[in-house]
């Protein structure tokens, strides 16, 4: 039998191959766990970054952005901190808000829809009544994002809230507000003082009147039925928009404007007939996303007089869309309510 012989060689290769994993595994691991440390200190960050609130961050960053993009303007844009004004006359419950200058909020307190809630004809952000106005430089000015600072009276007849956007103590912006405490009818001005230095002499103001019409009633299809926008135009004749889909017109000599709901509407009334409007309806019942909550979307653009200095007034009736109620206004509002056809059509 052979004996056998111990080789160095092959020890030496045996260590060799030792000492050659060892180095691999040296040298791979913590590359790997560093890799896979990075990649949770990325999702971490990306997480934290995640639950920054980007609304109140965006909301201050455009703010800071539309008072320094207007300059010698931006006064107008800057928050006054001031809490809605809430009146409650004995038809209605008021909000304005200092920012626009605007009804935040208008209920019909003796009236419920399908939910025993109090009619909301003004909530949420459903209407917008804003005012475009043109400066000598061409910059554009909407009232809908300027500041008002408020002051209220509280009189025997009605409350009296005067809304101002003002640049300084002899220029601003005047909104005057008179809600009686009996009735669904109450009037609106809007009045520039110093604002000739300002204001743009040879574009008219634009204003801009714009509604998402909740629904009210149970049956959202049937209630749509019967919301339409409705307008008397010329000396008594009165036309309205489709029922269906969108539609959209220009019209001339408006004396009115009503948007009708099946039992509610809120009409616009102006002091003196428009001269032309751009007006559309935009039928919503059937969106998915709005989960059936608005059955239409109605809008009004017309200008005001050119010249220098504001000064326009207006009355607004919300209430129930019943024809004894109005009848007894001034105008003949009660014909925006669809009472038939004849025999002959």
């Amino acid at each position: 039998m052979e004996e056998k012989k111990f080789d160095p060689y092959q020890f030496i290769g045996f260590i060799l191959i030792a000492l050659i994993l060892t180095w691999m595994l040296y040298r791979n691991g913590p590359a790997e766990d560093a890799a896979t440390e990075s990649v949770n200190s990325e999702q971490v960050l990306q997480k934290n970054a995640n639950t920054v609130p980007p609304i109140q961050q965006n909301d201050s960053v455009i703010q800071q952005q539309t008072i320094t993009a207007y300059g010698d303007l931006g006064s107008l844009f800057v928050p006054t901190n001031q809490k809605p004004i809430k009146l409650t006359t004995d038809q209605m419950t008021l909000e304005l808000n200092s920012k626009g200058g605007q009804l935040s909020k208008l209920t019909l307190n003796s009236y419920q829809n399908f939910e025993d809630a109090p009619i909301p004809m003004i909530n949420e952000g459903n209407t917008d009544f804003n005012i475009e106005i043109t400066t000598l430089d061409g910059r554009i000015l909407n009232t809908r994002d300027m500041f008002f600072t408020s002051s209220t009276q509280d009189g025997a007849e009605a409350f009296e809230v005067e809304m101002k956007a003002a640049l300084s103590a002899q220029q601003y912006i005047l909104f005057q507000y008179r809600f009686p405490k009996e009735g669904h009818l109450y009037s609106f001005s809007v009045k520039t003082v110093g604002m000739r230095s300002v204001i743009n002499p040879s574009i008219a103001p634009n204003i801009v009147w714009k509604t998402d019409v909740f629904r009210n009633s149970r049956s959202i299809d049937y209630e749509n039925r019967y919301t339409e926008y409705t307008f008397g135009y010329e000396e008594d004749r009165v036309d309205y928009l489709s029922l269906n889909g969108s539609d959209q017109e220009t019209r001339q000599s408006i004396r009115w404007i009503s948007y009708r709901q099946h039992f509610f509407s809120a009409i616009l009334i102006p002091e003196s007939p428009i001269a032309e409007a751009k007006i559309s309806s935009v039928d919503r019942s059937s969106e998915e996303s709005l989960n059936e909550k608005y059955t239409k979307t109605f809008a009004t653009t017309y200008a005001l007089n050119a010249g220098g200095e504001l000064d326009t007034n207006l009355k607004f009736y919300y209430g129930p869309t019943d024809y004894k109620s109005l009848k007894q206004l001034d105008g003949d509002l009660e014909t925006s309510i669809p009472m038939g056809w004849g025999i002959f059509g």
